[in-house]
C-alpha cells in the first residue's frame, strides 16, 4: 500500500490508523513524505521506528503527487501497488477486496468506490461530471495496479497533476495495453 502526502498530518494520521487496523495488514506500507513543512517527517520518522512493515521515504521539497506516486513504485517490493490518498479511511476489507481482482493473470488495474467525507463534495473532472457511483471512474485514492502495468506504459505524468487529473490520464494509458 502506498500514500503519498503533502502537509496535512492530521488527516495522514487517520489514513494509517485505518490501514493499521486491516486484517490482513499490507505487507509493507510505504509513506512519501512529499516535502512537508508541518511536523510530517517527524511523525512518519518517529512511527517507521516502531512499526517494522512501515517504509518512509522523504522529497526534500513538494514535488508534487504524482512525483510521490513514482517514488513509492520504485521502491515498492510487491507486485500489486495499491493507493490511497492521505486524506483517505479505508475500510476494514479495503484491500483484500480491492486485490482480489487480481488472482487473474490478465488484471492489470482495480478500483473500488471513492465516498466523499463531505456532503454535497464536487471533486475535479471527472467527478465534476461523474458521480462515479459504482465506481465509473478510476481513482488515484482507492486503486491498485500489478507493477508490470508500469515497465509497459511508464510511471505517472506529474504534468497532468496541475489538472487533478494524473490517474485519469493514467487510465487511458492502461486502456491500450
Amino acid at each position: 500500500v502506498a500514500i503519498s502526502t503533502y502537509n496535512r498530518l492530521s488527516y495522514l494520521r487517520d489514513c494509517i490508523a485505518s490501514l493499521l487496523a486491516l486484517a490482513p495488514r499490507p505487507d509493507e506500507l510505504i509513506i512519501v513524505n512529499d516535502g512537508s513543512t508541518d511536523g510530517t517527517r517527524q511523525y512518519l520518522d518517529r512511527l517507521s521506528k516502531t512499526n517494522p512493515g512501515i517504509r518512509v521515504f522523504h522529497h526534500e521539497k513538494n514535488l508534487g503527487l504524482s512525483a510521490g506516486r513514482n517514488t513509492a513504485i520504485k521502491r515498492a517490493r510487491g507486485e500489486i501497488i495499491a493507493f490511497t490518498d492521505d486524506d483517505c479511511g479505508v475500510d476494514s476489507y479495503w484491500l483484500r477486496e480491492l486485490t482480489a481482482p487480481f488472482i487473474n493473470p490478465e488484471v492489470v488495474a482495480a478500483y473500488g468506490q471513492v465516498f466523499y467525507r463531505t456532503q454535497n463534495y464536487k471533486g475535479y473532472f471527472p467527478e465534476r461530471l461523474d458521480s462515479n457511483v459504482g465506481p465509473a471512474w478510476p481513482m488515484g485514492a482507492n486503486i491498485a495496479y500489478r507493477r508490470s502495468a508500469f515497465r509497459k506504459i511508464g510511471l505517472f505524468d506529474s504534468k497532468f497533476f496541475r489538472y487533478n487529473n494524473e490517474d485519469s490520464e493514467m487510465a487511458f494509458r492502461l486502456a491500450k495495453i
